[in-house]
């Protein structure tokens, strides 16, 4: 009776651990497009994340330096092509 019992319940948690979600955001952290353009004198970080199992979308992410705001930038708005591409080369120096 024992013995059929711990297998029953080792079944159990293993259907349980099977059937979790992925650890990490879990969902796009982006709602909606972003917008289009910051003044880049009032941005103090970017943070690029790729598209996931989790989000399928890239995420252009951006802290405002006086406030520590974050905003959404949209990836396929020419300004945030160039400031990307102009950061890469600027860390790269």
């Amino acid at each position: 009776m024992n013995s059929t019992a711990i297998l029953c319940l080792a079944v159990l948690f293993c259907a349980a651990i099977e059937g979790s979600p992925m650890p990490g955001r879990g969902r796009c952290l982006c709602l909606g497009d972003g917008v289009n353009f910051i003044q880049p004198r009032l941005i103090e970080k970017l943070d690029v994340i790729p598209a996931s199992t989790t989000c399928g979308n890239l995420e252009i992410i951006i802290t405002l330096k006086n406030s520590g705001e974050l905003r959404c930038l949209n990836p396929k708005s020419k300004f945030a092509r160039n400031f990307i591409k102009n950061a890469k080369k600027m860390s790269q120096q």
